[in-house]
């Protein structure tokens, strides 16, 4: 399979991944309070929101760096990257345990569900980069070199 076709597939994951997000902030109810009073209420879902985005967007760079590097997928590295991509898909749910749970005498659990999460998928995006570096997958590559790296596309004009 050629890295395009895997980077599109993996793109719709991340963004799907990240749209979801949102979906864990709830809108405020309306209450004895305030708007702004409700919408302070919710300050750490908002923050939770930005913090797993944020990780989403590094996660999605360094994915893209990856597959920019990829000569070619085989089965094995295509199994590695939907595991990989179960748990970037998987975000979301620690998200909400955070943001809901926070600020009771359940915040560490949640705390630690989301690292958990955080691990897993560090250990399974280490374990396609290794497996890349393996078996003449990955181009030649140098950080400090320019010429190992593959040409852009030039841009659309539409």
């Amino acid at each position: 399979m050629t890295p395009g076709r895997l980077e599109t597939f993996a793109d719709g994951v991340f963004a799907i991944a990240a749209t979801l997000l949102i979906l864990n902030v709830e809108l405020p109810q309306p209450s004895t309070g305030t708007l702004g009073d409700e919408l302070l209420r919710l300050w750490p879902a908002y923050l939770a929101y930005g913090i797993s985005f944020l990780t989403i967007g590094v996660i999605w760079v360094n994915h893209h760096n990856l597959l920019w590097h990829l000569r070619h997928a085989d089965r094995t590295f295509l199994f590695l990257n939907v595991g990989f991509l179960l748990v970037v898909a998987f975000i979301p749910f620690p998200t909400r345990l955070l943001a809901d749970y926070v600020r009771t005498e359940d915040g560490r659990a949640a705390a630690l569900a989301y690292g958990a999460v955080a691990v897993v998928m560090a250990l399974f995006f280490n374990a396609l980069w290794l497996y890349a570096s393996s078996g003449r997958r990955r181009t030649q590559w140098r950080p400090w070199s320019r010429s190992c790296r593959r040409k852009q596309p030039p841009p659309s004009s539409g």
